[in-house]
């Protein structure tokens, strides 16, 4: 099992991530059924969860780079999910979806740089835009 494996088991903010992407499906319930004071205080809880991972994290020395690329990709599907979940317009869905892909993208590529580069598997010179952040 790999190291990003076992940093993904090991550390408790991890499961607290892993947690708050399982339930979003909870959320679209709650929107779907028009219970909208329900949703809201679930998002609430799952707002909250996002703090909370990432203070036990820094406070018990538990992050980890999994958990760097979980942490924004787990908000980012809260985020989306539920604006998804409110009807748009036809005219506003391609604005919508090419809004979405964009930001999923850059969330996307951006993980993986970071893993590239945490793994080793990227030199850190290999860029030079890196080279003013990294001597």
């Amino acid at each position: 099992m790999g190291k990003h494996w076992k940093d993904l088991w090991s550390s408790f903010p991890n499961w607290i991530t892993l947690l708050r992407i399982v339930l979003v499906p909870v959320l679209v319930l709650f929107i779907s059924r028009k219970l909208f004071w329900a949703a809201f205080v679930f998002f609430a809880f799952l707002a909250w969860t996002d703090w909370l991972d990432g203070y036990l994290a820094r406070r018990f020395g538990q992050e980890t780079p999994i958990g760097k690329i979980l942490d924004p990709l787990a908000d980012k599907v809260l985020v989306w999910v539920t604006i998804w979940m409110f009807k748009f317009s036809r005219d506003m869905f391609t604005w919508v979806l090419m809004l979405f892909s964009v930001d999923m993208a850059l969330v996307l590529f951006g993980g993986l740089a970071y893993w590239l580069h945490a793994t080793g598997k990227v030199d850190k010179r290999a860029s030079g835009a890196n080279a003013s952040i990294w001597p």
